[in-house]
């Protein structure tokens, strides 16, 4: 990333929402930001490049992968998993060794969402070499590239000690729920929040048992 360099504020936070994200003049204004001192416009403009059309937002996006700041690479790998293209996948690879956990976890993320078969081996080894507890979306891509037998494993988080872990599980929801599996994960999450003693897991178990039900 280029820092510390002159640039037009447009207060970009602010314009962001009013720009056609299809229309290249736009976009060259979008992208321009990525050079912004401050991490949260990086990240915010990172963000908005998952509607950003592929052929234009791909550079920019690979490059924030080399951002000092860790949620402007996570907000990056979300936009690829968004994107869902296979074009990615070499680019995300290296943040599975990153030394930051929320990148480690957002590039595991975003591999599960482009579904390429490539990356079974690669999450595999990674469960095998990271702690326990940094497991979990590894687990759930592995899931969502069909392997469901991971079910059991992904629920078994909702017993983690992390409470990071426990709100995970039911924030991810959506990407390993299906009609086969859901009175099961409908009953653990409702296990799950009758022995929660904290407050955001707590509320994240009940907003998602209400998600379910409500699709029902």
């Amino acid at each position: 990333m280029i820092k510390n360099v002159e640039y037009e504020d447009w207060q970009i936070l602010e314009i962001i929402p009013t720009l056609d994200l299809k229309d290249k003049k736009d976009i060259d204004i979008l992208i321009r930001h990525l050079r912004h001192p401050e991490w949260d416009y990086r990240s915010d403009v990172a963000k908005a490049l998952c509607d950003v059309p592929t052929e234009y937002s791909f550079q920019p996006l690979v490059e924030c992968l080399q951002d000092d700041d860790e949620l402007v690479v996570v907000e990056a790998l979300e936009s690829m998993a968004y994107q869902e293209s296979e074009n990615y996948f070499d680019s995300i690879v290296p943040c599975l060794k990153d030394k930051r956990g929320l990148v480690r976890a957002a590039a595991c993320y975003a591999l599960g969402c482009i579904g390429s078969e490539k990356a079974v081996p690669l999450l595999e080894k990674f469960i095998r070499d990271c702690p326990k507890d940094e497991a979990l979306s590894a687990e759930v891509a592995l899931h969502q590239l069909g392997q469901h037998n991971r079910l059991g494993k992904i629920l078994a988080f909702l017993d983690s000690g992390n409470y990071y872990n426990r709100c995970g599980v039911a924030n991810l929801i959506d990407f390993f729920i299906n009609e086969e599996n859901r009175d099961l994960v409908l009953q653990a999450l409702k296990a799950a929040l009758k022995k929660e003693t904290e407050r955001a897991p707590e509320s994240t178990l009940k907003r998602a048992i209400a998600d379910i039900e409500n699709d029902n």
